[in-house]
């Protein structure tokens, strides 16, 4: 997260986490027999560009892409999802090695997935100034909305109503899934959504 200006070109990025089994008191958790490891996850603290190009993210345990921060704490004060460019790569299969023996939806994760958890005040900790730009995405599950609890969508952004995304464009990327393709939660201010195709 603190470093700055890191590329990423012409990268194939294959099968990366495993599958976690926790125990915990409750039979819905959602640590039970999930899977764990993105392709990428990043994170940016400073305000020069981290850019990823020209890469092949596929069948990895979690999201293919994962610009995220889990912080929730009123002590937050920086932004870590920030200042990110995703051009011209090939993504799909997130979440594709795990079997699902427990329960069918920790199968299936956003292939891009930019979000936080914040949940305090004021402006800290949001997602912001990241460019998808001529992309390629699929996500393979076949298991509808309510089945996969959300998780088969093809890309997602902002996660929480308290940390509405911003200054986010979506440019002349591709987009294919299985059942709902889209999820675009929480945005404000500036999101671009231009010239791509979407097909699910």
């Amino acid at each position: 997260k603190y470093s700055a200006g890191e590329e990423y070109h012409n990268c194939l990025i294959y099968n990366n986490g495993s599958q976690v089994s926790t125990t915990c008191s409750n039979s819905n958790c959602d640590e039970l027999n999930t899977g764990y490891g993105p392709g990428f996850y990043i994170q940016n603290i400073t305000d020069n560009k981290k850019i990823l190009n020209g890469n092949a993210v596929f069948n990895n345990f979690k999201n293919s892409i994962q610009i995220f921060s889990a912080s929730t704490s009123l002590g937050t004060v920086f932004d870590y999802v920030k200042n990110v460019d995703i051009i011209n790569s090939t993504i799909f299969n997130a979440g594709n090695p795990m079997p699902g023996t427990y329960s069918p939806y920790k199968s299936h994760k956003p292939e891009i997935l930019i979000s936080t958890f914040w949940s305090g005040i004021g402006n800290s900790n949001i997602p912001k100034n990241v460019d998808v730009i001529g992309n390629t995405l699929y996500q393979n599950t076949n298991l509808d909305f309510a089945s996969t609890s959300g998780n088969g969508t093809t890309f997602r952004i902002g996660e929480s109503e308290a940390a509405p995304a911003e200054n986010i464009n979506i440019l002349n990327n591709k987009f294919f899934g299985r059942h709902e393709v889209l999820d675009l939660k929480y945005a404000k201010n500036s999101l671009q959504f231009k010239n791509n195709l979407v097909f699910g």
